[in-house]
């Protein structure tokens, strides 16, 4: 712990942070307050440097600030529930159907629920638009269920309502209803040119809506292990701004100018997604990542996540609990720290001449290696392993990467119909063999078993392992370098 607080001091508040917060979940804010001032002490007895002290007790005050505004929502729910209200209203999400529709709104105007504040909206027999802004009867959902509340506080809805009657439409919120507009006219395009079972692949895919997709093929992607594909996040966004960096670099020179042109790009593309966990996630590390540039600096990885890490838990602290985040850090954690290390030992003990097989290296150990790093949560929240996750995720990678690419494209040069047409054709080809792939392989019998729950601590015993061991195998390679 001390070499920890020393050599990572962002780190260690990462650590204190998912301590702190856990506490906080399960033994209220008094214990959590409790819990920041030890994380405190800790850092200054461990690190013994005052900045650094000084940056570590800001950081968590910071967090201190987030769970106070978290247990104030909290508390003004749990208040008002089972009452019937009066709001002000604007709708922040597309409409998910389901026995009861629901969309996502935020509260303004209220006495008691601070502006801004997110709730679930349920409703029959009623159509609201995103960005629509609108003066409502509900009843607020009385908590009962705590399982389900903590659920819905990981998604920083702190509360449930029930539509009983919309007396006034007040116009529209610009921001929330251009977002709308342009995710209906990117799904509309997707549409007119790909089949029903095509387009729902790729709407999945490029906005995280899933709800086109069938209950079989959707029972396919979990069993074939690529749900993650399903769910935007960093392979999603870095290959979109991959072409995005390829016109940056072309047209803009001035390296602030590139660095606030891709802020702005990661922030658009993290708004059509939907702010969803694993987006927001990959948006601000795609950020915290192209900052040490402009100062003509590299980037460490480790602290570089941890920001990231910080940074979202200070803004909303119950995401740490959201199924989606967790299982996206971990993936990172994977990728990105402890598959380099593996990659390049096996790579050393392959002869030159075979270095086309490095490519396959490369895909074969992230695959398992992010299999395995998520597989605890998967295990604990679906109570199933999939064998043949890391083939499929092999099969299909390079597919789904080049998909998006030509969709991208096709999006951007819709004004011109042949070749933007031609484009999704072209992405036809390579969804139909994303969804043969999938439904093949998810369709094999023991594709994926049935595990207790309790199994999800199985997988943690080599991941430590596996971590314990890099730093052996990354002075081993040192010294065979020397040698």
């Amino acid at each position: 712990m001390e070499q920890i607080a020393l050599k990572r001091p962002m780190l260690f508040v990462s650590l204190s942070f998912v301590i702190s917060i856990i506490v906080f979940c399960y033994f209220g804010f008094s214990l959590f307050l409790i819990s920041v001032v030890l994380d405190f002490i800790l850092a200054f007895i461990l690190s013994r440097n005052i900045l650094k002290t000084v940056i570590t007790g800001v950081i968590l005050l910071a967090l201190v600030a987030g769970i106070s505004d978290v247990q104030n929502n909290i508390d003004t729910a749990v208040s008002q529930s089972g009452k019937y209200h009066t709001y002000d209203m604007v709708v922040c999400s597309e409409t998910t159907k389901s026995k009861s529709s629901f969309v996502n709104v935020k509260i303004y105007n209220d006495k008691y629920i601070k502006d801004g504040t997110k709730f679930n909206l349920y409703f029959k027999n009623e159509s609201v638009e995103c960005g629509e802004r609108i003066t409502a009867d509900v009843l607020f959902f009385e908590i009962k269920d705590n399982k389900y509340y903590k659920a819905s506080l990981s998604k920083e809805a702190y509360g449930s309502l029930w539509l009983k009657d919309i007396k006034k439409r007040n116009g529209y919120n610009n921001f929330y209803y251009k977002i709308g507009r342009y995710r209906q006219g990117i799904k509309w395009h997707i549409r007119s040119y790909l089949s029903p079972k095509t387009s729902a692949t790729l709407i999945a895919v490029m906005l995280g809506d899933k709800s086109y997709l069938a209950g079989n093929f959707s029972n396919n992607v979990r069993r074939s292990g690529v749900s993650h594909i399903m769910a935007v996040s960093g392979l999603h966004l870095s290959v979109i701004m991959l072409a995005l960096f390829f016109v940056f670099d072309k047209l803009v020179r001035n390296k602030y100018l590139r660095f606030i042109a891709v802020c702005l790009s990661v922030f658009a593309l993290t708004a059509l997604c939907g702010f969803t966990p694993s987006i927001i996630r990959a948006g601000v590390m795609m950020i915290v990542f192209s900052v040490p540039p402009l100062f003509s600096r590299d980037c460490d990885k480790i602290s570089g996540l941890c920001v990231t890490f910080c940074i979202i838990l200070i803004s909303a602290p119950m995401l740490l609990f959201n199924l989606s985040f967790q299982m996206s850090m971990a993936a990172v954690v994977a990728v990105l720290i402890v598959s380099p290390t593996y990659i390049e030992a096996i790579k050393g003990i392959i002869p030159e001449k075979l270095s086309f097989i490095n490519i396959i290296i490369d895909i074969v150990v992230i695959s398992v290696l992010a299999q395995l790093f998520t597989m605890p949560f998967s295990i604990y929240n679906f109570k199933s392993v999939s064998f043949i996750s890391p083939l499929t995720n092999i099969l299909i990678s390079f597919a789904v990467t080049l998909v998006l690419q030509i969709a991208f494209f096709s999006l951007v040069l819709k004004f011109i119909p042949i070749l933007s047409g031609y484009l999704m054709f072209l992405c036809e080809i390579g969804l139909r063999y994303i969804n043969f792939i999938i439904n093949r392989l998810g369709n094999l019998k023991y594709a994926a078993i049935s595990v207790p729950k309790s199994c999800f601590l199985l997988p943690i015993i080599p991941i430590v392992v596996l971590i314990i061991l890099i730093k052996p195998i990354k002075r081993r390679s040192l010294n065979d370098g020397k040698q």
